[in-house]
């Protein structure tokens, strides 16, 4: 009986597990969410229960992150607990975007990444930091061609809010622009569906 050992680089790596990464992208999301719609009492609460589940699912993700984003992520879920519910919130985005990374390319991947950027969008017009505000264009620009015609009317809205954002933006308009990201927010849930 003979057998073969074979390098690192033919051996498959085990798949992210789904629902562990679900469940943390979805306590994490309710941060900033909080922040949007505008109910910084909740952060706190939210940031206690992202905790919980994040002991829950770390034995099971932390395999999958990469060396390099284990320090950054560790940093991330830390400043959960800011005590600034907006800190929190951008915390909160951190760690998601670098959780993000385990999620596979494709709409749901997509998807989360234009909730995030809205949302990271919304929070730094919020707090007037415009130079931190995320390329939103670049953000949907896959949902807006993979759509396949499955959210037409939607799509439309998703061109004109980025226009009035970019608009808004520019001139450094934060109720505008607020209107706008926030619009964008709610069509993220459309295009869900």
């Amino acid at each position: 009986m003979f057998f073969f050992l074979l390098p690192p680089a033919h051996l498959q790596a085990a798949p992210v597990p789904a629902r562990p990464l679900h469940e943390i992208l979805e306590a994490l999301e309710n941060l900033p969410e909080a922040i949007t719609d505008r109910r910084p009492g909740r952060v706190a609460h939210d940031a206690a229960a992202a905790a919980r589940v994040w002991a829950h699912t770390e034995a099971a993700l932390t395999p999958h992150v990469a060396p390099g984003d284990q320090p950054a992520l560790a940093k991330a879920l830390a400043g959960l607990h800011a005590k600034d519910p907006k800190d929190a919130a951008l915390a909160a985005l951190d760690a998601q975007d670098l959780l993000l990374k385990l999620v596979p390319a494709g709409r749901d991947h997509e998807l989360r990444r234009a909730d995030q950027d809205g949302m990271r969008a919304w929070i730094n017009v919020d707090l007037g930091r415009w130079d931190a505000v995320p390329d939103l264009d670049a953000a949907f620009a896959w949902l807006r061609t993979h759509d396949e015609g499955r959210h037409t009317r939607a799509v439309a809205e998703v061109a004109r809010e980025l226009t009035a954002f970019d608009a808004a933006r520019k001139a450094r308009q934060s109720a505008p622009a607020l209107r706008a990201a926030q619009r964008l927010l709610d069509l993220v849930d459309v295009l869900e569906k």
